[in-house]
């Protein structure tokens, strides 16, 4: 177990640690602080949860210096409310560095030019912040010490790849540090052309690793939104996310479940900056129980309050399944992530039980949800018998109730008459013999 006593930081950022209360590195960060600060290009992959922003938060301490009134570090991350949840925990630099001054370029707002000289830390969306570099002349950027992408792989798979390609083109000699959860080869290679000597890190930590429960639900004949009613009377969240596949299905989720008495609220990409961090902050003080949501906030709702996550169907891309779980079950906490899956879902169930996760599989019956027993590896050996044979040929036809029970009793009782038959047959046999042995007993 490495604490961070065996780290030697600055005063400040050892009052910082101190503040805070951390004992122990997590995994990523016994693996990304020392590459930070030895002033690595870097790719730190880690789950939801692990201690990844702190992991460069507290390398940034060390660097910043509050008395020059320039630029020194931008941290950018896809959403709004990623955005708005570095820059809380960032705010925590300033019980140490009281004169520090830390910009925010997200949303309707951008909180940079409120300081009469300029931030030197800039925390913002990439669109946005990459509008306030532009604004920047060229010498003001050659103070940047340090750039974070955080989430780089969503920042890359939602298409801001040109407005990051922008700032990156305007910093010189500048660290950078990408965390996310996963990296396609593909974005590997993008990585690569946009940091130079770029280490590559993967880390897990069994302690802080998300600790949830995968519970699949399938709807059968029921649509998701039935379903679903299914499910709601059967647990009672803290928090309850509930993902649908587009912004219109969340909407329309959203009407239905309130149609049905629910407090539901919607959180989706269409909504302004102030709805959905009024909706962040509700959700934190568990204010609303119920938050229908696009992926847009798979990534983007940060919140110890959420205890349960509900999966309407499988995402197009997989990986947003994982970032939907991972909402959930944060820092060693545990949670319950549910699948309502499709039957034309099925071949890609296969897909996620690959990668490791292990469902349990429930079914709803008049009295609520039983779990579905495992089938062992026993198989009922083929009939042969063409009688029988032609008994169950007959129940793939349409038939009456009770079929069932008939054709058991009919099966049984060819069974019973081959049986007799049998041992008929064997009796004959005995006869034979003995007969045989008695003709051979009487020449001798």
């Amino acid at each position: 177990m490495k604490t961070f006593d065996t780290l030697t930081f600055k005063d400040s950022t050892v009052e910082l640690i101190h503040l805070l209360g951390f004992k122990r590195l997590t995994a990523i960060q016994k693996k990304v602080i020392p590459l930070c600060r030895q002033g690595k290009n870097l790719l730190a992959m880690a789950k939801t949860g692990t201690g990844k922003t702190h992991a460069f938060l507290l390398p940034l301490a060390e660097i910043l210096d509050q008395k020059q009134n320039a630029l020194q570090a931008i941290i950018v991350a896809p959403t709004l409310e990623l955005a708005r949840q570095i820059r809380d925990l960032a705010m925590h630099l300033k019980e140490v560095l009281p004169e520090l001054r830390i910009g925010f370029a997200a949303g309707v707002r951008r909180e940079v030019f409120s300081f009469k000289e300029p931030p030197q830390v800039l925390i913002g969306t990439v669109s946005q912040a990459a509008k306030v570099v532009a604004g920047f002349p060229k010498s003001a950027l050659s103070s940047i010490k340090m750039l974070v992408v955080d989430e780089a792989d969503m920042v890359l798979q939602d298409g801001f790849i040109a407005p990051l390609t922008s700032i990156v083109n305007q910093i010189d000699n500048s660290q950078i540090l990408f965390f996310g959860a996963t990296a396609k080869k593909e974005e590997l290679n993008l990585y690569r052309k946009l940091a130079k000597q770029l280490v590559v890190v993967h880390t897990s930590d069994a302690e802080f690793d998300p600790q949830i429960l995968h519970i699949l639900v399938s709807t059968r004949e029921k649509s998701l939104q039935e379903t679903l009613l299914l499910i709601l009377p059967t647990f009672v969240p803290d928090v309850c996310l509930i993902f649908a596949n587009s912004t219109s299905e969340a909407k329309e989720t959203a009407a239905f479940l309130q149609s049905h008495g629910y407090d539901a609220h919607c959180h989706t990409s269409s909504q302004d900056a102030h709805q959905r961090l009024r909706l962040l902050a509700a959700m934190k003080n568990e204010s609303v129980r119920y938050v229908v949501c696009s992926d847009v906030a798979s990534r983007g709702l940060d919140a110890d309050t959420i205890t349960d996550v509900i999966s309407l169907g499988l995402p197009k891309d997989l990986d947003y399944y994982i970032h939907r779980a991972g909402r959930t079950g944060r820092s060693g906490r545990k949670g319950t992530c549910y699948l309502l899956l499709k039957p034309s879902d099925a071949g890609r169930l296969a897909q996620l039980k690959a990668r490791g996760i292990v469902f349990e599989e429930r079914r709803y019956k008049n009295t609520g949800f039983t779990t579905v027993k495992k089938r062992s590896g026993y198989r009922k050996k083929k009939e042969t018998d063409p009688d029988i044979q032609r008994i169950l040929a007959q129940s793939s036809k349409k038939v009456k109730p009770g079929y069932k029970k008939k054709m058991r009793e009919q099966i049984a009782s060819v069974k019973r008459k081959k049986k007799r038959e049998a041992i008929r047959s064997l009796i004959k046999e005995a006869q034979k013999e003995r007969a045989k042995a008695k003709q051979r007993s009487t020449y001798q």
